[in-house]
């Protein structure tokens, strides 16, 4: 006896001693692809990524102000380490005055 399977290019032809192992592993993969369809959809997309991308761009303008004026007042100093306590200190006072 010789089993055939519908598939969307033709009709596939199999042996009798390999429908029942195809057959498994067929229904293996139809089960975890109804697995797979009854994950809840991810909603967040391109838009909502992009509007969070410019509200920390209208913060990141914010925080440079507040750096800019810790940097004139401490004098304009160019070593790396000042310019790191300065970011850090104008990250830190902005999250704390926006309570982020």
């Amino acid at each position: 006896m010789v089993f055939t399977i519908p598939g969307p290019v033709g009709e596939l032809t199999l042996k009798p001693e390999l429908h029942g192992a195809v057959m498994d592993v067929l229904e293996r993969k139809q089960a975890s692809f109804d697995e797979m369809l009854a994950l809840p959809a991810f909603r967040a997309g391109g838009a909502d990524m992009l509007v969070d991308c410019l509200a920390l761009l209208v913060h990141s303008g914010h925080v440079l102000a507040l750096a800019e004026d810790a940097w004139l007042a401490a004098d304009f100093p160019l070593d790396e380490g000042a310019l790191k306590a300065i970011a850090d200190q104008a990250a830190t006072r902005f999250a704390r005055d926006h309570r982020l």
